[in-house]
């Protein structure tokens, strides 16, 4: 653009001279990961697929399914993680990429020892600014308790538990009562005497780490049988076809269900 004279000289400068320092900065936080001191890491919005990918019109191109690719890289380790998904399962606000970016962290830093981290991102990289209060809803003190204990909830208080809270309830069945299944609900409403009404959740998958809505699974529950208030999912994808949400956690929680 400086070539073509639509922006000016002295702007030109400040640009390259922001370039410059920003660009020897990485590698001073680059040559601190490699010695162990901390670790950095650098993500970006790679581009756009579009499926299927076949010759084909202009009014056809306009039916065809947008894939996104968001990748984060460890510069010391040359360790990347790329999460892909498409239109139909999440969109592209600054919330899904916290998601993203809090699901990488703690799969791969919290599981043990932390260390200091830096990142760096290219600031161009989506049109969206967006801060959402649901993007991010783990504390330091949520994400150090789980680092420490290893556990995907807490000691349970009637007053921890409000409207819209995750929990892992126990359920006993059969012919006398003696089977105990574990499943993963949202408190619907806090009633008296320390009662809740609850929405199911089934898992879809082996890792027990998403969970659906079950329609109707509507039931009641006491305090005495909430056994953990279970941490925020890291990622809510609404499906536009259908009513159902998925929540994905970021740990595996020890369901037991029909």
């Amino acid at each position: 653009m400086f070539k073509n004279g639509n922006v000016a000289e002295e702007d030109y400068n400040k640009h390259i001279e922001a370039k410059n320092k920003a660009r020897a900065e990485k590698e001073r936080d680059k040559a601190q990961a490699l010695e162990g001191k901390c670790h950095v890491i650098t993500m970006d919005v790679q581009y756009v697929k579009l499926l299927p990918q076949i010759p084909a019109s202009t009014l056809y191109y306009k039916t065809k399914l947008c894939c996104h690719n968001f990748t984060i890289y460890d510069l010391a380790t040359k360790g990347c993680v790329c999460f892909w998904y498409n239109e139909t399962q999440t969109d592209g606000q600054a919330s899904t990429y916290a998601s993203f970016l809090l699901d990488f962290l703690e799969e791969t830093f919290l599981k043990g020892r932390s260390v200091p981290g830096k990142r760096s991102s290219d600031e161009s990289q989506h049109e969206s600014e967006e801060v959402s209060d649901s993007s991010a809803d783990h504390s330091e003190q949520e994400m150090a308790h789980e680092e420490v204990d290893e556990e995907v909830g807490y000691e349970v208080a009637d007053a921890d538990i409000t409207s819209g809270e995750f929990v892992l309830v126990c359920v006993m069945s059969g012919e006398r009562k003696s089977v105990s299944y574990r499943y993963v609900a949202i408190v619907q409403d806090v009633l008296p005497d320390d009662e809740y009404n609850l929405l199911g959740l089934k898992s879809l998958d082996a890792t027990e780490k998403t969970f659906v809505g079950v329609e109707n699974d509507l039931f009641t529950a006491t305090l005495d049988a909430i056994l953990a208030i279970l941490s925020k999912p890291l990622l809510n994808i609404k499906h536009l076809r259908g009513p159902r949400t998925q929540h994905v956690s970021s740990k595996n929680i020890d369901v037991f269900e029909t």
